[in-house]
């Protein structure tokens, strides 16, 4: 239920996150991850009407917004696997987990109908552990192949008031 009016996009939006939520098809169906994350899918995109939805926020933690690129028909859905929070890992880490870890929750990213080629991420880190001792820069890790110990992309993040 909603307070006020859905316009295309955000209707569309909406609709993959209930049927991601309750493995419902769809027949406008824009992520193709739900098996395995299925859980606070959220998006950004634009519809075959011009209407559109620049800002979404998964599990009130990881935001996107400002997306470049952006074009009717285009998206960009992201949702994440439910694994904990709770604590650091260095389980698939880069580096062999050598000074660095990382939260094990993963999200994955979906985009349909064209290419979104850039997005501000900002990420809430008030619901994380405090960092262990020695640790004291955060820092996004992008990997195309699920795991992040080869290949995977190190964005620094600047921490002001909780969020990156």
């Amino acid at each position: 239920m909603y307070n006020k009016y859905l316009n295309e996009a955000q209707r569309i939006i909406v609709d993959n996150y209930l049927s991601s939520k309750y493995n419902i098809t769809i027949s406008n169906d824009k992520y193709t991850l739900d098996v395995a994350h299925n859980y606070d899918v959220a998006g950004v995109g634009q519809a075959s009407d011009a209407t559109n939805h620049l800002a979404a926020m998964s599990a009130d933690i990881l935001k996107i917004s400002s997306p470049a690129g952006l074009a009717n028909n285009v998206y960009m859905l992201f949702g994440h696997d439910n694994a904990s929070v709770s604590s650091w890992t260095t389980t698939e880490a880069p580096n062999a987990g050598s000074n660095i870890q990382r939260i094990a929750r993963e999200w994955w990213f979906d985009q349909t109908g064209g290419t979104i080629t850039s997005v501000t991420a900002t990420i809430d880190v008030a619901g994380f552990p405090a960092p262990p001792v020695g640790y004291e820069t955060y820092v996004l890790l992008v990997d195309a192949d699920g795991d992040f110990s080869s290949g995977a992309t190190q964005y620094p993040l600047l921490l002001e008031d909780g969020t990156c």
